[in-house]
């Protein structure tokens, strides 16, 4: 069998460098992912483990209104209230 995808994955690795929509393809699912485990681990009710995953995104992405959220009601729950606020609200102001 030749190579496996659109990046051409062979059994030595990658044969050819990803295109630039193919690198923010990836950005784009590798956030989506942070948000939706951000997601289950609020359900979860893992609340720092949703404060990271949401950070993450944060960290590329400082105006993500779902990270914001979902950061902050991680933050509401640890009883970390001034830092809920800052996710929650300052951002908007």
């Amino acid at each position: 069998m030749g190579g496996m995808g659109a990046l051409g994955m062979g059994a030595a690795g990658p044969t050819e460098k990803p295109t630039p929509e193919q690198e923010k393809q990836v950005k784009d699912l590798t956030d989506t992912m942070h948000l939706n485990l951000a997601a289950c681990y609020i359900k979860e009710e893992k609340w720092e483990k949703a404060a990271q995953r949401a950070g993450k995104v944060l960290e590329k992405q400082p105006e993500n209104a779902k990270a914001l959220f979902r950061r902050g009601h991680a933050r509401i729950f640890l009883n970390d209230f001034d830092r809920a606020k800052v996710w929650l609200i300052a951002r908007r102001e």
